[in-house]
C-alpha cells in the first residue's frame, strides 16, 4: 500500500489564488494519505484513498497550467511549473468522503523532490484538469 506525505490542505482549489494562514485558506499539513490504488504511482479520478482512517474518493485531479510558487518560512520563493502528467511539480486534488459524500477536502501536493517544506503561502496560476 502506497503512502503520500505532506499534503497541504486548503479550503478550495482556485486559479490565481494566494493561500496562507493569514488569509484563512491554508488549513495545514496532512501527513498520511494511503491506498492500494496509489501503488501505480498516479492519482486517478475514482481511486479510493484513506486519510486519517476515513476513506475518500478522488474526484478531481488537476495540475498547474502556468507557474506558481511557494513562499517559505524564511520568505524565499520556490517556483513550481507546468509539466507532463508523469512528472508534475505540484498536483491539486479534490476528494470526497465515501460514507456520506458531504465531507469534501482539497489538497495541494508538492512533488517529493521539494523535501520537507516550511510553507508560509502558496500562489497558484492557471490550473488544468489532468
Amino acid at each position: 500500500m502506497a503512502t503520500i506525505y505532506d499534503l497541504i490542505e486548503v479550503t478550495d482549489i482556485s486559479e490565481y489564488t494566494t493561500y496562507s494562514t493569514a488569509n484563512g485558506n491554508l488549513l495545514g499539513i496532512v501527513d498520511d494519505m494511503s491506498g492500494t490504488s496509489l501503488n501505480d504511482g498516479e492519482f486517478d479520478e475514482g481511486d479510493n484513498v484513506v486519510i486519517g482512517g476515513v476513506t475518500y474518493n478522488i474526484d478531481i485531479v488537476e495540475k498547474p497550467g502556468s507557474s506558481g510558487n511557494f513562499t517559505m518560512g524564511d520568505n524565499t520563493q520556490v517556483d513550481f511549473n507546468t509539466g507532463n502528467e508523469s512528472n508534475l511539480d505540484v498536483t491539486f486534488l479534490t476528494v470526497t468522503n465515501t460514507s456520506d459524500g458531504s465531507d469534501v477536502r482539497y489538497f495541494i501536493i508538492p512533488n517529493d523532490s521539494y523535501g520537507d517544506m516550511n510553507i508560509q503561502s502558496i500562489e497558484t496560476g492557471d490550473i488544468f484538469n489532468v
